[in-house]
């Protein structure tokens, strides 16, 4: 899950990253076109395929110029809700918008061992709301770090089960 793979990115001592970041990726280039060289791609469903099909990073920079570029470009050059340009939305399956309301929930999402919480507060731009001062963020403390290595047999929805409940009244946390 993204928000766990981007802490792993911290360690010093770790080897790769990946499972969730081409998802940031698509995120960022989406969002940030001006990172990317993308006007020979065509938009194609899911969307993540069309940086990963082709990469859509087609220079190489310091962190230092993409900084720069980013600060350059902050507020006319970012896109908050890309998927609602025509030519995205005519790719994107309408079975996609069928539950749109749950984009704009405070609750927590659950893989196995893996529990992150998903800030609505933090992406409402995207959708179209009113960005707040987000509050802070919600802390899961040792479910953060957990692992399934060597747990071989664990009951997760018993593990998880405070947290499989919030998400079985996600409804009533919609923003």
């Amino acid at each position: 899950m993204l928000y766990r793979e981007l802490c792993r990115t911290t360690d010093p001592s770790a080897m790769d990253i990946g499972r969730c970041l081409i998802l940031l990726q698509s995120w960022a280039l989406y969002r940030m076109p001006f990172l990317a060289s993308i006007g020979h791609q065509s938009y194609i469903f899911p969307l993540v395929n069309r940086w990963s099909i082709n990469p859509g990073i087609g220079r190489s920079y310091t962190v230092s110029i993409y900084c720069l570029m980013i600060e350059n470009h902050a507020g006319e050059g970012f896109i908050w809700m890309p998927y609602s340009v025509p030519e995205i939305m005519t790719v994107i399956p309408s079975s996609v918008h069928v539950h749109s309301n749950l984009w704009c929930i405070s609750a927590s999402v659950i893989h196995f061992n893996v529990v992150e919480w998903y800030h609505d507060d933090r992406v409402l731009w995207q959708f179209g709301c009113i960005q707040y001062i987000p509050i802070l963020p919600v802390q899961l403390g040792t479910i953060h770090g957990m692992s399934r290595r060597g747990t071989y047999g664990n009951d997760w929805g018993e593990l998880h089960e405070e947290y499989i409940t919030m998400w079985n009244n996600r409804l009533g946390r919609v923003s």
